[in-house]
């Protein structure tokens, strides 16, 4: 996955989105990208300091 952060992570899941929209726009559809590089925008965030148990 390429982010900095998965609320999943470690977790072993089944499954995928089929449509994903941003902003109100359709930009993934069955697994096809329709829109082109550099579409979104970065959200810079501070970094997070914590431990899992």
């Amino acid at each position: 996955m390429n982010v900095d952060y998965s609320c999943y992570e470690g977790w072993e899941v089944t499954g995928k989105c089929e449509t994903v929209f941003l902003r109100g726009k359709k930009v993934i559809d069955k697994g096809e990208t329709l829109i082109k590089p550099g579409f979104g925008e970065y959200q810079k965030r501070s970094k997070v300091s914590w431990r899992r148990s």
